[in-house]
């Protein structure tokens, strides 16, 4: 469009001078636990809601999650692993987004389920954010949603037992960037820039200064604790020295924002809608580990405690110099840390250490929901219209493909019968054997595994899907360039990715080789008697990496119902 058609287009376009709407409430609804999460579960019904005749719109609403952090020594002593609380501002930060927080959920509505329970929805959500969030998304929204990408080129292993991870295991937690260190032997990058961001969003300290330096005041001079604790602020909000007899503990605290949207594709297709009663069914990845070390490198790492068996939501910085976890292994020993939902640590050991104490966050996990006020002029024909409202919206199936080895092929039956396949993504991740012996990678707090990146390098040739014994690809998937470029490039971006200048996706060709491995295959075609019809899908391909691989496969399929916008009635 040429700039003198847009001069022309702006002068003669009249403004809308009248509002739909009478007015609009944020309404909150605490779930159901009474600030109770040692289930790692909580149960949450908007029967308040569906009563107050008021329109909602659940593609706004979002999650309110209070996080709590702990870490100490394992033994509580200061003698072994951390010798005191100074200079711990950065020690333990998320993974990439507040989603990785949970593991599955399911939901029902009026008493009728649509969104089953599914395991590992972590993994999908952050593939989903990945793919679709733009970098101006990350600006206005990270800080929110706790979301900032892993640096793929960062991730790395060492041969033995290191400063900044033990060895063999893949780690990527290294909080200080260095890009003026990088030698003509290095490949990628020194420091992984997400992680390093993501811990500005919570690391707020009253009695630090913001740059670090010695000659600058501490941040209380701006703002205290006090009123951090006020405004419910993401903050390191207790350090604790420690002593002889006593661990150092340091404590976190996050009010994690999760949008409905971003946590299932049903809430993007929700209308504005009375008496919806949903009852929602949220299982959190809570986590406890250890780190070992002998006073020199870290030795090991072990899973003390996960409910689920999903991913360890957090990263404990590496304790390389000036980076967030320097100071950690100054005497053999082990660290622990816990991520617990609600104000306290629910981990009895680092609970009891002196001076451990609870948050100033709510107690509760709680939903927002914006509420409308139709004028009365529409909201009888908007009613009339929309009394049996199509809701056409997409939910997904997991399978688990264990233990294919260096160089094997696999032909796997994934399902024998499901109906109206969208797509299907496949996911490489490393299991415990092929990440140093200790824990699978997602499982992990040395690397940022889980919260969007897969295992490093763990690509697949050969690569084809099968959706009633039919091929999705035309010759199997073998090179980097042609299945991120024919398959990956441009799914759940802006216009597929077509439109220069136009566009979103945070994954380019060389970040996907290396640590955001999504096998992803668009199977949307057909005709609706096709894809009404349930078919068998397969997944065939080659494991090229040199290390054992487990492959979590995610197939998205059609779902719908019709809903009285005026009722919230279910219509089959």
């Amino acid at each position: 469009m040429s700039t003198d058609l847009v001069v022309y287009n702006q002068s003669v376009e009249e403004a809308p001078s009248s509002s739909v709407m009478s007015d609009k409430k944020w309404l909150q609804v605490l779930d159901q636990n009474n600030g109770s999460y040692s289930s790692g579960q909580s149960t949450l019904e908007t029967t308040s809601l569906s009563t107050s005749d008021r329109f909602m719109n659940y593609r706004e609403a979002y999650l309110s999650i209070p996080v709590i952090m702990t870490v100490g020594n394992n033994t509580n002593v200061n003698s072994a692993g951390m010798a005191n609380a100074t200079s711990k501002s950065k020690l333990i930060g998320l993974k990439n987004s507040y989603t990785s927080l949970i593991h599955s959920f399911s939901c029902d509505l009026n008493g009728t389920n649509v969104i089953q329970n599914t395991p590992f929805s972590e993994f999908y959500n952050a593939f989903q954010l990945m793919t679709s969030l733009s970098w101006d998304d990350v600006k206005t929204q990270g800080s929110t949603i706790g979301f900032y990408p892993d640096d793929a080129l960062s991730a790395t292993s060492f041969t033995a037992n290191n400063v900044s991870g033990s060895g063999e295991a893949t780690v990527n937690n290294r909080d200080l960037i260095q890009e003026n260190d990088q030698t003509v032997s290095c490949l990628g990058n020194i420091g992984n820039k997400g992680f390093s961001e993501r811990l500005k969003y919570i690391n707020f300290d009253e009695t630090g200064a913001i740059n670090g330096s010695a000659n600058e005041v501490n941040q209380s001079q701006f703002l205290t604790k006090a009123s951090a604790d006020a405004l419910y602020k993401n903050q390191v909000f207790n350090l604790v020295a420690g002593g002889v007899a006593n661990s150092p503990v340091i404590q976190v605290q996050v009010n994690a924002i999760i949008k409905l949207r971003h946590l299932h594709n049903f809430f993007n297709h929700v209308p504005l809608c009375k008496g919806m009663q949903f009852r929602f069914i949220l299982n959190f990845n809570q986590h406890t580990q250890t780190i070992t070390n002998n006073a020199t490198v870290i030795q090991a790492e072990a899973v003390v405690k996960s409910q689920y068996g999903g991913v360890c939501p957090f990263i404990i910085s590496s304790a390389a110099p000036n980076n967030g976890g320097s100071g950690t292994i100054a005497a053999a020993g082990a660290i622990r840390a816990d991520l617990s939902i609600g104000r306290t640590c629910l981990d009895t050991q680092l609970a009891g250490y002196t001076g451990a104490t609870s948050s100033a966050l709510p107690q509760s996990v709680s939903l927002w929901v914006p509420s409308y006020v139709m004028h009365p002029s529409l909201e009888s024909s908007y009613i009339s219209a929309n009394s049996a409202k199509r809701i056409s919206y997409t939910d997904i199936y997991n399978f688990r493909i264990t233990g294919i080895t260096a160089g094997s092929t696999f032909n796997t039956l994934v399902t024998s019968g499901i109906r109206g396949v969208r797509s299907v993504l496949v996911m490489p991740m490393f299991p415990a054997a092929s990440n140093g012996g200790d824990t699978s990678e997602f499982q992990s707090a040395q690397s940022c595994c889980g919260g969007g990146s897969t295992a490093l390098l763990a690509q697949i040739s050969q690569f084809n899907v099968q959706i009633g014994g039919v091929n999705q690809i035309q010759t199997n998937g073998r090179y980097e360039w042609e299945i991120f470029n024919n398959y990956v490039y441009g799914c759940n971006s802006v216009n597929g990715g077509h439109t220069d200048g136009l566009t979103s996706g945070l994954i380019g060709q060389s970040d996907w080789g290396r640590k955001y491995l999504y096998y992803y295959v668009d199977c949307n075609r057909g005709t609706d008697l096709e894809r009404d019809t349930p078919k068998s899908v397969q997944i065939q391909g080659q494991n090229l990496s040199a290390k054992t691989v487990d492959y979590y496969v995610f197939i998205e399929f059609e779902n719908s119902f019709n809903i009285d916008v005026g009722s919230g009635a279910i219509q089959p």
